[in-house]
Protein backbone atom coordinates (compact mmCIF):
# COMPACT_ATOMS: atom_id res chain seq x y z
CA UNK A 1 0.00 0.00 0.00
CA UNK A 2 2.63 2.36 0.85
CA UNK A 3 4.80 1.51 -2.54
CA UNK A 4 1.29 2.64 -4.51
CA UNK A 5 0.99 5.23 -2.52
CA UNK A 6 4.50 6.83 -3.23
CA UNK A 7 4.30 6.07 -6.79
CA UNK A 8 1.00 8.13 -7.33
CA UNK A 9 2.76 10.92 -5.29
CA UNK A 10 5.36 10.82 -7.24
CA UNK A 11 3.38 10.91 -10.73
CA UNK A 12 1.19 14.04 -9.47
CA UNK A 13 4.21 15.71 -9.03
CA UNK A 14 5.64 14.51 -12.02
CA UNK A 15 2.50 15.36 -14.11
CA UNK A 16 1.78 18.79 -11.90
CA UNK A 17 5.35 19.98 -13.17
CA UNK A 18 4.35 20.12 -16.46
CA UNK A 19 4.59 23.66 -17.85
CA UNK A 20 1.23 25.30 -18.94
CA UNK A 21 2.92 25.90 -22.66
CA UNK A 22 3.56 22.95 -24.54
CA UNK A 23 6.72 23.44 -27.09
CA UNK A 24 5.18 24.08 -31.05
CA UNK A 25 6.08 20.99 -32.43
CA UNK A 26 4.21 19.21 -29.49
CA UNK A 27 1.23 21.56 -30.49
CA UNK A 28 1.76 20.71 -34.39
CA UNK A 29 1.69 16.92 -33.10
CA UNK A 30 -1.46 17.15 -31.24
CA UNK A 31 -3.42 19.00 -34.01
CA UNK A 32 -1.89 16.46 -36.28
CA UNK A 33 -3.42 13.87 -34.30
CA UNK A 34 -6.68 15.43 -33.80
CA UNK A 35 -7.29 16.05 -37.76
CA UNK A 36 -6.29 12.20 -38.71
CA UNK A 37 -8.75 11.21 -35.34
CA UNK A 38 -11.18 13.30 -36.80
CA UNK A 39 -11.16 11.87 -40.11
CA UNK A 40 -11.14 9.01 -39.20
CA UNK A 41 -14.45 9.08 -37.37
CA UNK A 42 -16.14 10.72 -40.03
CA UNK A 43 -15.32 7.58 -42.27
CA UNK A 44 -16.63 5.29 -39.70
CA UNK A 45 -19.80 7.47 -38.77
CA UNK A 46 -20.50 7.57 -42.76
CA UNK A 47 -19.97 4.11 -42.77
CA UNK A 48 -22.23 3.23 -39.47
CA UNK A 49 -24.98 5.25 -41.07
CA UNK A 50 -24.93 2.69 -44.65
CA UNK A 51 -25.36 -0.46 -41.51
CA UNK A 52 -27.98 1.28 -39.92
CA UNK A 53 -30.24 1.74 -43.16
CA UNK A 54 -29.40 -1.72 -44.34
CA UNK A 55 -30.74 -3.15 -40.98
CA UNK A 56 -33.88 -0.84 -41.61
CA UNK A 57 -34.25 -2.20 -44.51
CA UNK A 58 -34.41 -5.60 -43.02
CA UNK A 59 -36.52 -4.84 -40.86
CA UNK A 60 -34.09 -5.37 -37.97
CA UNK A 61 -34.60 -2.24 -36.15
CA UNK A 62 -33.01 -3.39 -32.46
CA UNK A 63 -29.55 -4.04 -34.63
CA UNK A 64 -30.27 -0.54 -36.37
CA UNK A 65 -31.23 0.86 -33.16
CA UNK A 66 -28.26 -0.03 -31.41
CA UNK A 67 -26.14 1.15 -34.60
CA UNK A 68 -27.59 4.41 -34.09
CA UNK A 69 -26.31 4.83 -30.19
CA UNK A 70 -23.53 3.69 -31.86
CA UNK A 71 -23.46 6.93 -34.08
CA UNK A 72 -24.34 8.61 -31.13
CA UNK A 73 -21.70 8.07 -28.74
CA UNK A 74 -18.60 9.34 -31.19
CA UNK A 75 -18.13 12.65 -29.63
CA UNK A 76 -17.09 14.35 -32.97
CA UNK A 77 -19.33 16.69 -34.21
CA UNK A 78 -18.97 16.34 -38.09
CA UNK A 79 -22.29 15.86 -40.16
CA UNK A 80 -21.57 13.50 -43.00
CA UNK A 81 -25.18 14.67 -44.37
CA UNK A 82 -24.31 18.80 -44.88
CA UNK A 83 -20.31 18.34 -44.77
CA UNK A 84 -20.79 20.96 -42.66
CA UNK A 85 -17.46 20.19 -40.31
CA UNK A 86 -17.96 22.27 -37.10
CA UNK A 87 -15.70 20.20 -35.21
CA UNK A 88 -12.11 20.88 -37.04
CA UNK A 89 -12.91 25.04 -35.70
CA UNK A 90 -12.42 23.60 -32.12
CA UNK A 91 -10.12 20.44 -32.09
CA UNK A 92 -6.97 21.24 -31.09
CA UNK A 93 -4.75 23.33 -28.13
CA UNK A 94 -5.73 26.63 -27.09
CA UNK A 95 -4.52 28.96 -24.63
CA UNK A 96 -7.55 29.89 -21.91
CA UNK A 97 -7.58 33.29 -20.07
CA UNK A 98 -9.37 34.79 -17.50
CA UNK A 99 -7.79 38.05 -16.22
CA UNK A 100 -4.39 37.39 -15.48
CA UNK A 101 -4.30 33.54 -15.17
CA UNK A 102 -4.23 31.34 -18.21
CA UNK A 103 -3.96 27.74 -18.92
CA UNK A 104 -3.39 25.11 -21.70
CA UNK A 105 -5.84 23.40 -22.99
CA UNK A 106 -6.42 20.92 -25.83
CA UNK A 107 -9.93 19.60 -26.88
CA UNK A 108 -9.58 16.23 -28.73
CA UNK A 109 -11.87 14.47 -30.85
CA UNK A 110 -12.72 11.84 -27.83
CA UNK A 111 -14.51 14.59 -26.45
CA UNK A 112 -11.89 15.24 -23.72
CA UNK A 113 -10.54 18.30 -22.58
CA UNK A 114 -6.76 18.12 -21.16
CA UNK A 115 -6.06 20.88 -18.91
CA UNK A 116 -2.43 21.50 -18.55
CA UNK A 117 -2.94 22.69 -14.81
CA UNK A 118 -5.17 19.81 -14.24
CA UNK A 119 -3.25 16.78 -15.45
CA UNK A 120 -5.22 14.53 -13.82
CA UNK A 121 -8.86 15.75 -13.95
CA UNK A 122 -9.71 16.09 -17.63
CA UNK A 123 -12.59 18.04 -18.45
CA UNK A 124 -15.37 17.24 -21.49
CA UNK A 125 -16.99 18.74 -24.23
CA UNK A 126 -19.93 18.80 -26.27
CA UNK A 127 -21.83 20.85 -28.72
CA UNK A 128 -24.92 21.88 -29.81
CA UNK A 129 -23.24 22.98 -33.12
CA UNK A 130 -23.52 26.64 -32.63
CA UNK A 131 -21.60 26.21 -29.09
CA UNK A 132 -18.61 24.47 -27.31
CA UNK A 133 -19.80 23.43 -23.81
CA UNK A 134 -16.54 22.35 -21.79
CA UNK A 135 -18.33 20.39 -18.91
CA UNK A 136 -15.28 20.45 -15.57
CA UNK A 137 -15.24 17.73 -13.15
CA UNK A 138 -17.25 19.47 -10.44
CA UNK A 139 -20.08 20.02 -13.42
CA UNK A 140 -18.92 23.47 -14.15
CA UNK A 141 -20.35 24.28 -17.46
CA UNK A 142 -18.49 26.68 -20.08
CA UNK A 143 -20.26 27.85 -23.23
CA UNK A 144 -18.14 29.56 -25.94
CA UNK A 145 -19.39 30.58 -29.59
CA UNK A 146 -17.96 29.33 -32.44
CA UNK A 147 -13.94 30.83 -32.61
CA UNK A 148 -13.53 33.94 -34.87
CA UNK A 149 -9.92 34.31 -36.24
CA UNK A 150 -8.68 31.54 -33.74
CA UNK A 151 -10.52 33.12 -30.83
CA UNK A 152 -13.52 31.75 -28.63
CA UNK A 153 -15.40 34.09 -25.93
CA UNK A 154 -16.90 32.85 -23.07
CA UNK A 155 -19.20 34.86 -20.86
CA UNK A 156 -21.16 31.87 -19.18
CA UNK A 157 -18.79 31.92 -15.88
CA UNK A 158 -21.21 32.01 -12.76
CA UNK A 159 -18.14 34.69 -11.41
CA UNK A 160 -19.38 37.09 -14.57
CA UNK A 161 -15.54 36.75 -15.69
CA UNK A 162 -15.15 36.38 -19.45
CA UNK A 163 -12.85 33.45 -20.57
CA UNK A 164 -11.03 33.88 -24.18
CA UNK A 165 -9.66 31.27 -25.69
CA UNK A 166 -6.67 31.89 -28.08
CA UNK A 167 -6.15 28.78 -30.79
CA UNK A 168 -2.15 28.14 -30.69
CA UNK A 169 -1.01 26.94 -33.97
CA UNK A 170 -3.76 27.49 -36.10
Amino acid sequence: MKTILTLSIICITIMSSFSDELPQDVNRIVNKRSKAIQMIDKVYVEELQKLKLSYMRKGDLKTSNVIEAMINDIDTLADSSDGDDIASQYLGVWIFRVGSWQSQRIIRPDGSVFRANKPTEPAKWITDRKNLIIIYPDGAKETFGLPKNGVMISNSRKDKKQTTATKVDK
